[in-house]
Parts: C-alpha cells; sequence; structure tokens
C-alpha cells in the first residue's frame, strides 16, 4: 500500500526522476572506486547495488575507518567486500563519500593487510572459519554481550 501511495504521490515521471538520479549516482560511485588505485569493483553492476574491495589495504578496516566517518556500509564475506546499495538520496553525498573515501584508503596503505582490531578482526575472523555453521552461534554471543544490560 506504501509503495502504492508513493507511486501515486510522486508520479511516473517522478519514478522516473529518481531512477535516473540513482543510477547516475551509483556510476559515479563505481567511477570514483574504480579510479583508486588497488580498489576494484565486483563484476559490471547493471543496477544501483554493487560491492567493492581492494588488493592493497584490509578492506573491512576501511570499513571501520568509512564508520568513523559517519559512513555504514554493509560488510561481505567470501570474498570480503564492502556493499553498497545506492539511492537518489545518495546524490547529495556522493562527492563527499568519495572525498573521505580517498582519505581513509590513503590512511590504511602501507599497513599490514592482517593488522586489524574491532569489526575488522570480526569479520576476518569469520571468513576463516571451516565450518560456516559456527559463525551464526558466534554472532549471536557476540550480539548478545554487546547489547547486554547491566
Amino acid at each position: 500500500a506504501s509503495a502504492w501511495a508513493v507511486m501515486k504521490y510522486i508520479g511516473e515521471q517522478g519514478y522516473i526522476e529518481l531512477a535516473k538520479i540513482t543510477m547516475e549516482t551509483a556510476q559515479k560511485l563505481i567511477n570514483g572506486i574504480k579510479s583508486i588505485d588497488g580498489m576494484r569493483i565486483f563484476g559490471e553492476p547493471d543496477m544501483s547495488v554493487f560491492a567493492f574491495d581492494s588488493e592493497k589495504v584490509n578492506i573491512y578496516a576501511l570499513g571501520d575507518e568509512l564508520q568513523k566517518k559517519g559512513y555504514f556500509l554493509d560488510r561481505q564475506q567470501l570474498p570480503p567486500a564492502l556493499h553498497l546499495i545506492v539511492t537518489a538520496n545518495h546524490q547529495k553525498y556522493a562527492d563527499e563519500f568519495l572525498k573521505d573515501l580517498k582519505e581513509c584508503y590513503q590512511a590504511l596503505l602501507g599497513k599490514p593487510k592482517e593488522d586489524i582490531s574491532g569489526m575488522a578482526a570480526l569479520y576476518g575472523m569469520l571468513g576463516t572459519l571451516p565450518d560456516r555453521s559456527q559463525a551464526y552461534q558466534l554472532v549471536l554471543n557476540f550480539l548478545n554481550d554487546l547489547f547486554k544490560v547491566k
């Protein structure tokens, strides 16, 4: 019902304009990430959802650094990556995000990819578990400890 209400409110032209802005913003982000030496986009995204990684820095540590600047990128495993779902609202933040991404990336260059802590270490460790079923309980225990009421 809410999707129908939004479509009635913005109309077909409004939807087309939002889709255009979304796709242009996604392409701007993809191109900006690709322009950073050592960064890559997985595949050739047709839509506004994509993942990226780096051959030079620990991608989870990069996610942690970006989080300190207020960006919350999804982490993925096997292979390790950061994940973006771009919307039209991201248009106003794309340039600033790319600037901050480059700064965070430069700050991590030269640091050992294995020398990580925090959430980066958790994701990195989970990706090495030989029995993936152990990850479920490990994450539940971590979240229980994180949100424990004292």
